[in-house]
């Protein structure tokens, strides 16, 4: 069995790591959503692609979804306000441009790292009409508190 040393995040984005630890950051990641979600995969991308061009393998993407990419960075997203319709399946793209974020909209118990490198996907259908939060909930920062967006159901 393989041993296996936590560090804290920070260590690891900066590039402090204490002797004799070693972090593998391959792009194998579980990016299961939470639960009563359908899992998707995590999908590399490449740095230098223009986002036109990235595609995903093995996605569960159904005909008739709202795909919709939202791009994580420090200390926002884009878009920030994110408008769907009630009963209709939305697959989130979620993407970040620097560094480890997360993404947790709790209102549709939906929860998924994003990590440089990667497209993470979310599927999930909305049914509840309203304005609902979303947030990093992974410290990225000094403007972390900020990080947030708001998911807008319609009928």
């Amino acid at each position: 069995m393989k041993a296996v040393a936590l560090v804290p995040i920070f260590a690891v984005l900066a590039g402090v790591m204490p002797a004799g630890i070693a972090v593998d950051l391959s792009p194998a990641v579980d990016a299961t959503p939470a639960t009563g979600a359908t899992p998707m995969a995590a999908t590399p991308m490449s740095a230098t692609a223009p986002q036109s061009t990235l595609t995903a393998t093995g996605a569960a993407i159904q005909p008739g979804d709202d795909v919709i990419r939202v791009t994580a960075k420090c200390f926002a997203y884009d878009p920030d306000t994110i408008t769907v319709h009630v009963g209709h399946p939305v697959v989130l793209e979620l993407v970040s441009l620097d560094h480890h974020h997360g993404f947790s909209l709790p209102d549709f118990n939906q929860r998924a790292d994003v990590l440089p490198g990667l497209i993470t996907r979310l599927r999930f259908v909305p049914d509840k009409v309203g304005t609902h939060a979303f947030v990093c909930d992974v410290f990225c920062g000094s403007g972390h508190d900020d990080m947030a967006g708001t998911l807008e159901v319609k009928p």
